[in-house]
């Protein structure tokens, strides 16, 4: 993950895990590494980052990501059926 202002890039391709869910997302938002307002980039997915009941909230369009697990999976998916859909 690197920052620059106010964007955050994610530069990590996601691996399942069968072990205890760590949020990221909200140890960044404690850590103060990402704040409201900011953006994260992973691959040429933007969103941006709200707090909703004090939580970091990442949003792509109108749908809200509570994590970044959930948004990097999301995307994931997306590339890999449309890169298969020839």
């Amino acid at each position: 993950m690197t920052t620059s202002d106010n964007t955050v890039e994610i530069r990590s391709e996601v691996k399942l895990q069968k072990t205890k869910y760590i949020n990221y997302l909200q140890q960044a938002f404690k850590l103060g590494i990402i704040k409201e307002k900011s953006t994260v980039k992973y691959k040429n997915v933007i969103a941006k980052v709200s707090i909703l009941d004090e939580q970091a909230v990442l949003f792509y369009g109108d749908i809200p990501y509570y994590s970044f697990y959930k948004f990097m999976l999301t995307f994931d998916k997306f590339y890999t059926s449309s890169t298969h859909d020839t």
